[in-house]
């Protein structure tokens, strides 16, 4: 394994947030970077929604904006996650590098579980008894809420989930995203059409619960320690390139600002990074002075 860059966190829009990390996604498939670990947060407080779900039959129209948080559709899985005050994190690598670390990953899943293996063993390091699901609940197909059951790469405490993520492959790379809630936030009832579980919030475990305030602003370098040491990577401290930016800027404009965008023609949309990334490399060829 080469180097790995590594993201510290920042603040970003719904739109913005989920833009990058396809933009660093993408940057992995280009194979212009070898591997990402980011981390991050939400401002203004939002709602993802999984690739599949239906927020139309979910929202009540016009209330998330209402009550000032952003919704916004992953490109990955998985069902709605409210993020407020936690943890964001995203991660991916070749599927080569996954399958080095744990020749006997097959599938989906276990790819998932090698992949994110690294924040379980950081959360033990830091005093947190977390584990993997044991097993995966049955026909719970109809929930909402990510947290409403574990799935079987969720990582769970006391019998709780506290991770909560989701994932995707394409050209044999692995990218993830999750969420790891320090206190337990749930969104106003009146955004929903139906009441969300009433217990819901009995199913959550958060990072207060076993941390203190104080030790809580660590993890961020445990997970990362853990996640250089486990894929045998050098992390290196990353920032966005002026052709990320432009490409995630695009990409939040043109698709992620938009929650259905599923729906809409983006075949287009490769063209204008394209066409972006060229106009900034021949900018950058200019002589001195023109």
């Amino acid at each position: 394994m080469k180097k790995v860059r590594f993201f510290r966190k920042e603040s970003h829009s719904a739109p913005e947030n989920m833009a990058i990390d396809e933009t660093l996604f993408r940057s992995i498939i280009k194979k212009q970077t070898d591997g990402v670990l980011r981390f991050y947060e939400w401002c203004p407080y939002a709602l993802s929604f999984g690739l599949f779900q239906h927020p139309e039959n979910i929202l009540v129209e016009g209330q998330s904006k209402y009550c000032g948080i952003d919704t916004v559709r992953r490109s990955t899985g998985g069902k709605m996650v409210f993020h407020a005050d936690e943890i964001t994190f995203s991660a991916g690598l070749p599927l080569a590098v996954i399958k080095k670390r744990d020749p006997d990953a097959k599938n989906f899943l276990e790819f998932f579980k090698v992949l994110i293996t690294p924040f379980v063993l950081g959360l033990q390091k830091a005093g947190i008894p977390a584990s993997f699901s044991v097993s995966q609940p049955k026909g719970n197909s109809e929930r909402i809420h990510c947290y409403s059951a574990p799935a079987a790469h969720s990582i769970m405490v006391d019998g709780k989930k506290l991770v909560g993520a989701a994932g995707i492959i394409k050209a044999d790379v692995f990218f993830v995203h999750g969420s790891i809630p320090r206190k337990i936030v749930l969104p106003p009832d009146n955004l929903f059409k139906k009441k969300p579980d009433a217990f819901l919030k009995e199913k959550i475990a958060c990072l207060d619960n076993f941390l203190p305030e104080e030790k809580q602003g660590c993890l961020e370098s445990i997970i990362s320690e853990s996640f250089s040491d486990f894929f045998d990577a050098t992390l290196e401290l990353g920032e966005l390139s002026k052709i990320e930016s432009e490409t995630a800027e695009i990409f939040s404009r043109e698709k992620y600002s938009d929650l259905f965008w599923n729906r809409k023609d983006l075949s287009n949309l490769e063209n204008l990074c394209t066409e972006k990334s060229y106009q900034s490399q021949k900018i950058r060829a200019l002589p001195q002075g023109l």
